[in-house]
């Protein structure tokens, strides 16, 4: 039987934000190319908003504002063992269900597009193990692999793949996971707008031990304070003439990492 986790979010990161934009509607990342895009052009310049070192430390909650906490994510695998024990069985392969319980955002919006990204990674931050099993319409993934995004779509709250656990004596792994229940910017009807505004966003960090080898206890770090975010952009859904949003760090919430509990 798959065993499943269950854990509430980390409170929104408070920032400041300062652009010269025409009145357009802030538009969110619904696509994973759009996080490997040029900071110019408006993208992420390859910082994914999971948590990880990689992400400087940033998930969701970087553009996605004041989310209410609401919703519930439930990440269950088989075999359960790599949640139950927390501990991977090297060259093992795993199959990943993430679900989004509890949606209460973009329901009856034109556009309810829901989201997660996750990365894996050792000890030197670096992407380990493999992604592969899923359906290439809803999840995709980026940075040669290393990181797996679903894609976005209408009303998605579960997705399914597979994950191969890495070689012997790589040690432990980081998994950190971050979620958007999206609002479609509350329209209606219209064009299918997108914008990081009322949206829920859930993230969580857990430490995952080889085999045999205990791991050490995880200790998170908070991001550096003279850190921009430079990947929010305004426009329509698609826009080519999106402009940039610097987002300049001037002002932080208290920030709150999930407890993590167990449920089968």
């Amino acid at each position: 039987m798959s065993a499943a986790w269950r854990w509430g979010a980390i409170a929104g990161l408070g920032l400041l934000g300062a652009a010269v934009m025409t009145p357009r509607t802030s538009a969110a990342f619904h696509s994973d190319s759009q996080f490997v895009e040029d900071a110019a052009e408006g993208g992420a310049d390859g910082i994914f908003y999971t948590g990880s070192p990689r992400s400087r430390g940033y998930d969701c909650s970087a553009c996605h504002l004041d989310a209410p906490v609401e919703a519930r994510l439930v990440l269950a695998t088989d075999p359960g063992e790599l949640l139950s024990a927390l501990e991977y069985v090297p060259g093992e392969i795993y199959e990943f269900t993430v679900k989004l319980e509890g949606e209460t955002r973009g329901m009856g919006s034109a556009t309810n597009f829901n989201t997660f990204a996750l990365e894996l990674l050792d000890a030197a931050d670096e992407p380990v193990g493999g992604f592969f099993g899923f359906d290439g319409e809803s999840l995709r993934t980026q940075d040669d692999g290393g990181v797996l995004f679903a894609q976005g779509r209408d009303d998605a709250t579960s997705w399914t793949f597979l994950w191969q656990a890495p070689e012997a004596g790589t040690g432990y792994l980081d998994a950190y996971i971050a979620v958007v229940d999206g609002d479609g910017a509350g329209e209606v009807e219209g064009q299918g707008a997108t914008d990081p505004f009322n949206d829920d966003v859930l993230a969580s960090v857990f430490r995952i031990a080889e085999q045999g080898t205990p791991a050490p206890e995880l200790s998170l770090e908070e991001p550096e304070e003279d850190r921009d975010v430079t990947a929010c952009r305004v426009g329509r859904r698609g826009s080519s003439s999106a402009l940039l949003i610097v987002l300049l760090m001037l002002a932080w919430r208290v920030r709150g990492r999930a407890r993590l509990g167990r449920g089968f």
